[in-house]
């Protein structure tokens, strides 16, 4: 995650009525991760001001600007250098100190002066638009709506440059997981880069055996139980211990990695429990060589700095209103109920692992899911389209299957409830790939917020119908 340079500059405060809340602001941002916070020399009292400050803030990198309006400075040319200087723009209007006698502040005349300025600018030239924001620091409206926009502005900035390996190619037939690497980093500013299997593979061998041993010690003492052999646990401490130095090598953020056939054909291992362990330390990896769905971890990880994971969509029960996510056994253990996690058999067609002449490692997780708020989200293959939505984890009308799972129901999207009918024919009346990205808590406005700005497009609910729309 990089860090956001935060610009704070006020219209003039004559009667000295806003540093009560200009001193509370800068407090709050000491507590915000991430954010190093610039203060204006000078206030803003006239148009000549604001291009002196936004060219400061311009040599400073400053990527977004709170124009704290305490006054009426009437004159919209006041935002228009920080918008052409490339710097995003929230505009901050202050709450009179009293309702009635003497307007002191005018601050709400003056914010939208400045957003509707704006606003008209962008439309002409095709620049950005102007945030407001308004109450005071402690105000329910304020923080929160000012916290968005540094999440998106700071993700876009972490995604710049950020290099993502596809290891292997996508799994064949997977069609719908196609992507354009060209058009990803036109977009996010992401590298697409590229890594054999066999490069990896090497790796693995290469691990010495006391650190294999190790890890894998660490791996079956974290479990609530463990039925895997020492062989096959060293098999996945292997494979987690070569993703780490691929990692370094190539300075990357996020895999997508081919997990079948090869790893099964060649080195007799599933990959799914190394990969939700790399998972649980912070590095999104996608399997099936899912470059899209491990952009979208990536995506996830920056707006909230949170442990992403891939699931697919295998059951719903629509009196229960429910959805069932699973997947074969790379979930997160940090999503896991009370009863933690288990290191079992692989929980997927044991066909897959019927090889001529040997034998397949068949290590993965066994998780159950907590009830929790979670976001889901994914991204297209040319990083123009954003799917997002909120749901909840649920206890299920029964176990689920074998392998990473979870009932998620409380669908929204938009701030419209969706019943998990209406869901299932969003995702699929969209066309939206089979795999989904899960994190924890409330994340839709900040992932909107982003896409707006990206300049993505958003996925709209599509409630069910017996018909074809």
């Amino acid at each position: 995650m990089k860090h956001l340079k935060l610009g704070l500059v006020q219209t003039g405060d004559p009667l000295k009525l806003c540093t009560d809340q200009y001193n509370a602001f800068c407090d709050a941002m000491k507590d915000v991760l991430g954010v190093e916070l610039i203060q204006s020399e000078w206030e803003i009292n006239g148009a000549e001001d604001a291009e002196r400050i936004a060219t400061a803030f311009e040599a400073r990198a400053v990527d977004l600007t709170v124009l704290m309006c305490c006054s009426l400075v009437g004159d919209g040319r006041v935002i228009q250098p920080f918008i052409r200087s490339h710097q995003e723009v929230v505009v901050w209007c202050l709450p009179e100190p009293t309702r009635e006698g003497p307007l002191l502040l005018n601050s709400m005349t003056c914010a939208n002066l400045y957003t509707s300025s704006a606003t008209q600018m962008s439309r002409e030239t095709g620049g950005k638009r102007a945030k407001w924001i308004y109450g005071l620091v402690e105000d329910p409206l304020m923080m929160p709506r000012l916290l968005s926009s540094i999440r998106a502005i700071r993700a876009r900035k972490s995604m710049q440059g950020a290099t993502l390996v596809q290891v292997g190619k996508t799994a064949e037939g997977f069609i719908n997981l196609g992507f354009d690497a060209e058009a990803i980093h036109d977009k996010s500013g992401v590298n697409v880069v590229f890594c054999s299997l066999e490069e990896i593979f090497r790796d693995m061998n290469a691990v010495s055996d006391a650190d294999a041993t190790a890890l894998a010690g660490t791996i079956a003492c974290g479990a609530r139980c463990c039925t895997a052999s020492p062989q096959e646990l060293d098999a996945s401490a292997r494979l987690i211990l070569a993703v780490r130095r691929l990692k370094e090598r190539c300075q990357a953020s996020a895999f997508a990695i081919s997990c079948w056939p090869e790893f099964q054909d060649d080195m007799h291992i599933s990959t799914c429990l190394a990969f939700g362990r790399l998972g649980e330390e912070g590095i999104p990896v996608s399997c099936e060589g899912d470059v899209p769905g491990a952009l979208s971890m990536l995506l996830a990880r920056e707006l909230s700095d949170c442990k992403p994971m891939l699931m697919d969509m295998v059951a719903m029960d629509a009196e229960a209103d429910v959805i069932s996510f699973w997947h074969c056994g790379m979930g997160l253990p940090c999503y896991a109920d009370s009863q933690g996690f288990s290191v079992t058999q692989y929980p997927a067609d044991p066909r897959v692992f019927e090889l001529p002449g040997a034998s397949a490692r068949r290590q993965a997780q066994d998780i159950k899911f907590a009830p929790q708020d979670v976001t889901i989200l994914r991204l297209d293959g040319k990083c123009s389209e954003l799917l997002v939505c909120e749901a909840q984890i649920v206890p299920g009308p029964d176990r689920g299957y074998d392998g990473a799972r979870g009932w998620y129901s409380h669908f929204t999207m938009d701030g419209k409830a969706l019943s998990c009918v209406d869901f299932l024919n969003t995702v699929l009346s969209y066309g939206a790939p089979h795999h989904y990205v899960i994190c924890p808590g409330h994340m839709e406005a900040v992932a909107r917020e982003f896409a707006v700005r990206q300049g993505l497009t958003l996925v709209k609910p599509e409630p069910y119908t017996d018909g074809l729309r």
